[in-house]
């Protein structure tokens, strides 16, 4: 199995290193690049598309290039609205706030966010308090499940496609380098015909192969 300090390793730290989705890609780098000349934080990103495409991986890749930290909530451990306040109310700094599987969110938390999102205030001990500017960035599998009005809190919505067996190719390519795993260029295609589209599914297989290997 591939550990925790792998998954960090082969985890890509910058768009270049992130294979496929290239139309996404471009989008976001003229984004991030817009942002930095403005010296700005990005505008609120909401990442759509399959399990295991690289949403977290992605708001990564931006809190890394635009040299901020990140802030990362899983929707589901979130139960009320006043949790959530509480861990927005500890920023200190400009930031990237991440919450994955915001779909999770209960209905009264997501609109609990709508004017933290827009005004940057939160509401914490019945206290208004501001926040530094932040870019708040969501990622879902289940677009159509958030309402209308969180969704249009985001001024980049973006919608995961998906990959090829040749980019996923490039991925095990990737993986394996940076794991220093000996991998043919066959052996590569034979994995991601294996893989289902995705890149997730792609370096849990090479970590099997790795094992049996050994």
């Amino acid at each position: 199995m591939v550990e925790e300090q792998e998954l960090l390793k082969i985890r890509p730290q910058t768009l270049d290193d992130f294979s496929g989705q290239d139309k996404l890609k471009r989008l976001l780098g003229l984004t991030l690049e817009a942002s930095k000349d403005r010296e700005e934080v990005p505008p609120h990103i909401l990442l759509h598309g399959p399990a295991g495409f690289g949403k977290t991986t992605l708001a990564y890749i931006i809190a890394n290039g635009m040299g901020l930290t990140m802030l990362e909530v899983h929707a589901p451990s979130v139960e009320k609205s006043e949790e959530l306040a509480a861990q927005l109310s500890s920023i200190r700094g400009a930031c990237v706030v991440f919450v994955d599987e915001i779909h999770r969110l209960k209905k009264r938390i997501q609109e609990s966010l709508y004017r933290t999102m827009e005004d940057f205030v939160v509401m914490h001990n019945d206290v208004l308090l501001q926040m530094p500017k932040f870019s708040f960035i969501g990622a879902t599998t289940e677009f159509g499940t958030l309402t209308s009005p969180m969704r249009d809190r985001f001024g980049l919505v973006i919608a995961l496609t998906d990959y090829s067996d040749e980019e996923i190719g490039k991925i095990i390519a990737r993986t394996s380098k940076v794991l220093q795993i000996a991998i043919t260029e066959d052996a590569c295609e034979l994995i991601a015909s294996r893989s289902r589209t995705t890149p997730r599914v792609a370096n849990r297989l090479i970590a099997t192969c790795r094992d049996v290997a050994q």
